[in-house]
């Protein structure tokens, strides 16, 4: 079960983000009305009623947009569940997934001192956690993550047209098996800053849940 949950600032009103089956949510000034909706959507995802969901929140600057998710983030996690959250940023614009490097580096616990071999460590016992086994995988998402490979381990050769495209099919996968494990609320903020890549994962993410019963 897989929870996906966008939002951002609008600029001049209410913007849509077109990616087929996302549900946009305008956020009025009571804020209570849309934390509940959004509550209920995610328990009859959980109750089998919904597939996995996709929402899009829109607002101007300073409406309640992130008191609105940490609300519902907490409630997530206080029942059990998982929560993946990620956050653009003005700066990081021009750089390719920087908000899912950066989830990821934190749910793996990188650190400036982690060296590489306990950094392809820690990406082994997650993929095998989730039950990811292919080479080609750990090898795609340590190249992402500016993991150097154990020197043991067979380098891919491939374009870099084919490197990108399977390094989003390696998230995605990542995402929807841990979905499997345990639903998850995944969390993207101020998507209004996302670089073009981010935006391309996002969309296939959407495409694939919108299909899978998970």
């Amino acid at each position: 079960l897989c929870f996906v949950f966008f939002f951002f600032q609008a600029e001049d009103g209410i913007r849509d983000y077109d990616v087929t089956g996302v549900q946009t949510c305008a956020l009025p000034i009571c804020r209570d009305q849309e934390l509940n909706q959004l509550n209920t959507l995610w328990q009859q995802m959980l109750e089998g009623q919904k597939s996995a969901r996709t929402v899009l929140v829109s607002a101007e600057a300073g409406i309640g947009k992130s008191r609105i998710v940490a609300s519902l983030k907490a409630s997530v996690e206080s029942a059990g569940y998982r929560t993946v959250e990620c956050a653009c940023s003005a700066y990081y614009v021009n750089s390719s997934l920087h908000p899912i490097i950066g989830a990821m580096e934190s749910a793996l616990g990188f650190f400036r001192d982690t060296t590489a071999q306990a950094k392809w460590d820690k990406l082994r016992q997650l993929l095998d956690r989730l039950d990811i086994y292919p080479d080609e995988t750990i090898y795609l998402l340590a190249i992402l993550l500016s993991v150097v490979p154990p020197a043991d381990v067979n380098r891919l050769e491939m374009s870099p047209t084919d490197q990108r495209e399977l390094t989003l099919q390696a998230l995605r996968q990542l995402l929807l098996e841990m979905a499997r494990k345990n639903p998850t609320l995944f969390i993207i903020e101020d998507l209004h800053w996302s670089d073009p890549t981010t935006l391309e994962f996002l969309e296939g993410l959407t495409a694939k849940i919108g299909r899978a019963h998970v």
